[in-house]
């Protein structure tokens, strides 16, 4: 975990709380994602330790309800603003990613005829509970939104070279409530649709 920034979890390996050093706690939060996923690559900024200035790292755990591709991943990127190229793991249902919020990755769509699901839910050191408050009570569900394959390749390419622009310059997209001006503008052109409630607002 501390070298690659996220672990696999098969459905027989227990509690995703065991492999946490003490102190860590789940948090009142549970993301459930159907269908498209977010194809683009980013860092799970609405909950990260360089953003929040945590004292301990914050991590997501997806649990995964088909078989199939998941989740591709950046090994390292959430320790440094250089990466190599990505991976992408799968396997079975009940499998379940541990990663570590500042870990570069994006989301894969599943096999044609499966009915993508995925539950998302936020595990953070309990001294940080204060600085994530925005969060607790979250209880989502959002469908994605279908697009071509060349749209998908388009947006993971680019995310993927610009990841550090994107989501440490144009961090403010995210606070969702511009309705003019640029960054009103700028939203309308993006995908943050999957973000949850970025500074306590949505």
């Amino acid at each position: 975990m501390e070298r690659d920034g996220y672990i696999v979890l098969s459905p027989d390996q227990g509690l995703t709380i065991d492999h946490l050093p003490e102190g860590y706690i789940f948090m009142e939060y549970v993301y459930t994602l159907l269908g498209p996923p977010l194809f683009t690559y980013h860092r799970d900024v609405t909950s990260s330790k360089t953003v929040f200035k945590t004292k301990y790292p914050t991590y997501t755990m997806i649990q995964y309800e088909y078989d199939g591709n998941f989740l591709s991943v950046s090994p390292g990127s959430h320790a440094s603003w250089t990466w190599g190229l990505p991976i992408t793991i799968s396997g079975k249902k009940g499998t379940r990613i541990l990663f570590d919020c500042d870990l570069v990755h994006g989301g894969v769509d599943c096999p044609a005829g499966v009915d993508r699901m995925a539950k998302q839910y936020k595990i953070i050191h309990k001294d940080d509970l204060h600085l994530l408050k925005h969060l607790v009570g979250t209880s989502v569900c959002k469908r994605g939104t279908t697009v071509s394959s060349f749209t998908q390749w388009w947006m993971r390419i680019t995310s993927y070279l610009f990841a550090v622009p994107i989501q440490w310059m144009f961090l403010p997209l995210l606070d969702r409530w511009h309705n003019g001006g640029l960054f009103g503008l700028l939203q309308r052109l993006v995908p943050i649709n999957h973000y949850n409630n970025y500074r306590g607002k949505d």
